[in-house]
C-alpha cells in the first residue's frame, strides 16, 4: 500500500479513535492536490498527504507556508535548555577550580 502507515492492517487503521503522529487533517489549511514529500527521502513524492513507504515517517507538504505555527519542539527544548543552565550555575560557581582539600585522605 503506497502511501500508508506502518502501522495501518489489512482492514484499515489499527484503531478508529485516534489519529497517527503527523497526520495532517483533511480540512487543513493546504489546498487540494498540494504535493507532499519525505523529509528524509526528498525523492518520495505523492499528491495529498500520507506517510513514506520507506521509513514511515509523515508526508509534508513540498512547499512551506509563509505563516509558521509555534512549534511545541522547539519550545519543550528551549525550557529544557534554561532549567539545565539555572541549575549548572551552581555547581559552576562552587567549584573556584582548586582540587578538593580532602583528597589527600583517600591516597
Amino acid at each position: 500500500m503506497a502511501g500508508a502507515s506502518p502501522f495501518e492492517t489489512q482492514s484499515g487503521c489499527c484503531s478508529a479513535t485516534h489519529v497517527h503522529a503527523g497526520a495532517v487533517s483533511s480540512n487543513g489549511s493546504v489546498p487540494e492536490g498540494t504535493i507532499y514529500t519525505c523529509p528524509m527521502h526528498p525523492h518520495v513524492k505523492q499528491i495529498g498527504p500520507g506517510f513514506c513507504p520507506i521509513c514511515g515517517m509523515a508526508l509534508e507538504p513540498e512547499l512551506a507556508s509563509a505563516e509558521a505555527a509555534p512549534n511545541p519542539e522547539l519550545a519543550d527544548m528551549r525550557r529544557r535548555f534554561w532549567v539545565g543552565l539555572v541549575l549548572t550555575l551552581p555547581v559552576l560557581a562552587l567549584e573556584d577550580g582548586r582540587p578538593p582539600h580532602h583528597l589527600h585522605l583517600l591516597v
